[in-house]
């Protein structure tokens, strides 16, 4: 059981994407404004469906980006993480759903694990195209100002604050 399963309708699914889904919504992007979905490989290819995904052998993910992991070597998606540090090829991400608890781990961006990233960009100009953003919660922070940031910035609190996942259900 894990409070962003229950927040996003599958408290005892995987969550590393919910994760995400958590963190986006808490930066005030509503609902159905951009692919938020609970499985890895169903969020990539939405994005790549929309021309938001970028393979990580062609470009440089920067902080606040999504990143996809391939981490039992199908091929496909099977955990995401928002970037929290890029310098030439080391990487920092915080990701969901590792040892049961969000966590900042550290990579190469040459890993065979990294599939690719959406960039922050992607995801602004898809809300651009299909929605104002509006603030919708009191967590949120006061303005979105950089849409990498913010998306940093909420995910980097929850890490900040223990990255306390996992709850009783009542």
């Amino acid at each position: 059981y894990t409070r962003y399963g229950q927040w996003y309708g599958n408290p005892y699914g995987e969550w590393s994407s919910m994760f995400i889904a958590f963190c986006l919504y808490y930066t005030g992007i509503p609902h159905g404004a951009v692919p938020m979905y609970a499985g890895a490989e169903t969020l990539r290819t939405a994005w790549e469906d929309l021309n938001g995904y970028t393979p990580i052998s062609q470009g440089q993910p920067s902080p606040g980006d999504l990143i996809f992991f391939d981490t039992d070597g199908d091929g496909k998606a099977d955990h995401t993480g928002i970037v929290s540090m890029a310098k030439g090829f080391e990487l920092k991400a915080i990701v969901g759903d590792l040892n049961d608890r969000v966590e900042e781990i550290a990579f190469q961006k040459k890993d065979s694990v990294c599939l690719g990233y959406v960039p922050a960009s992607a995801i602004e100009s898809t809300l651009a195209e299909n929605y104002v953003i509006r603030l919708q919660r009191a967590v949120a922070l006061p303005t979105l100002g950089s849409t990498a940031q913010t998306i940093l910035d909420s995910s980097s609190q929850i890490l900040n604050h223990g990255g306390a996942n996992v709850a009783k259900p009542l």
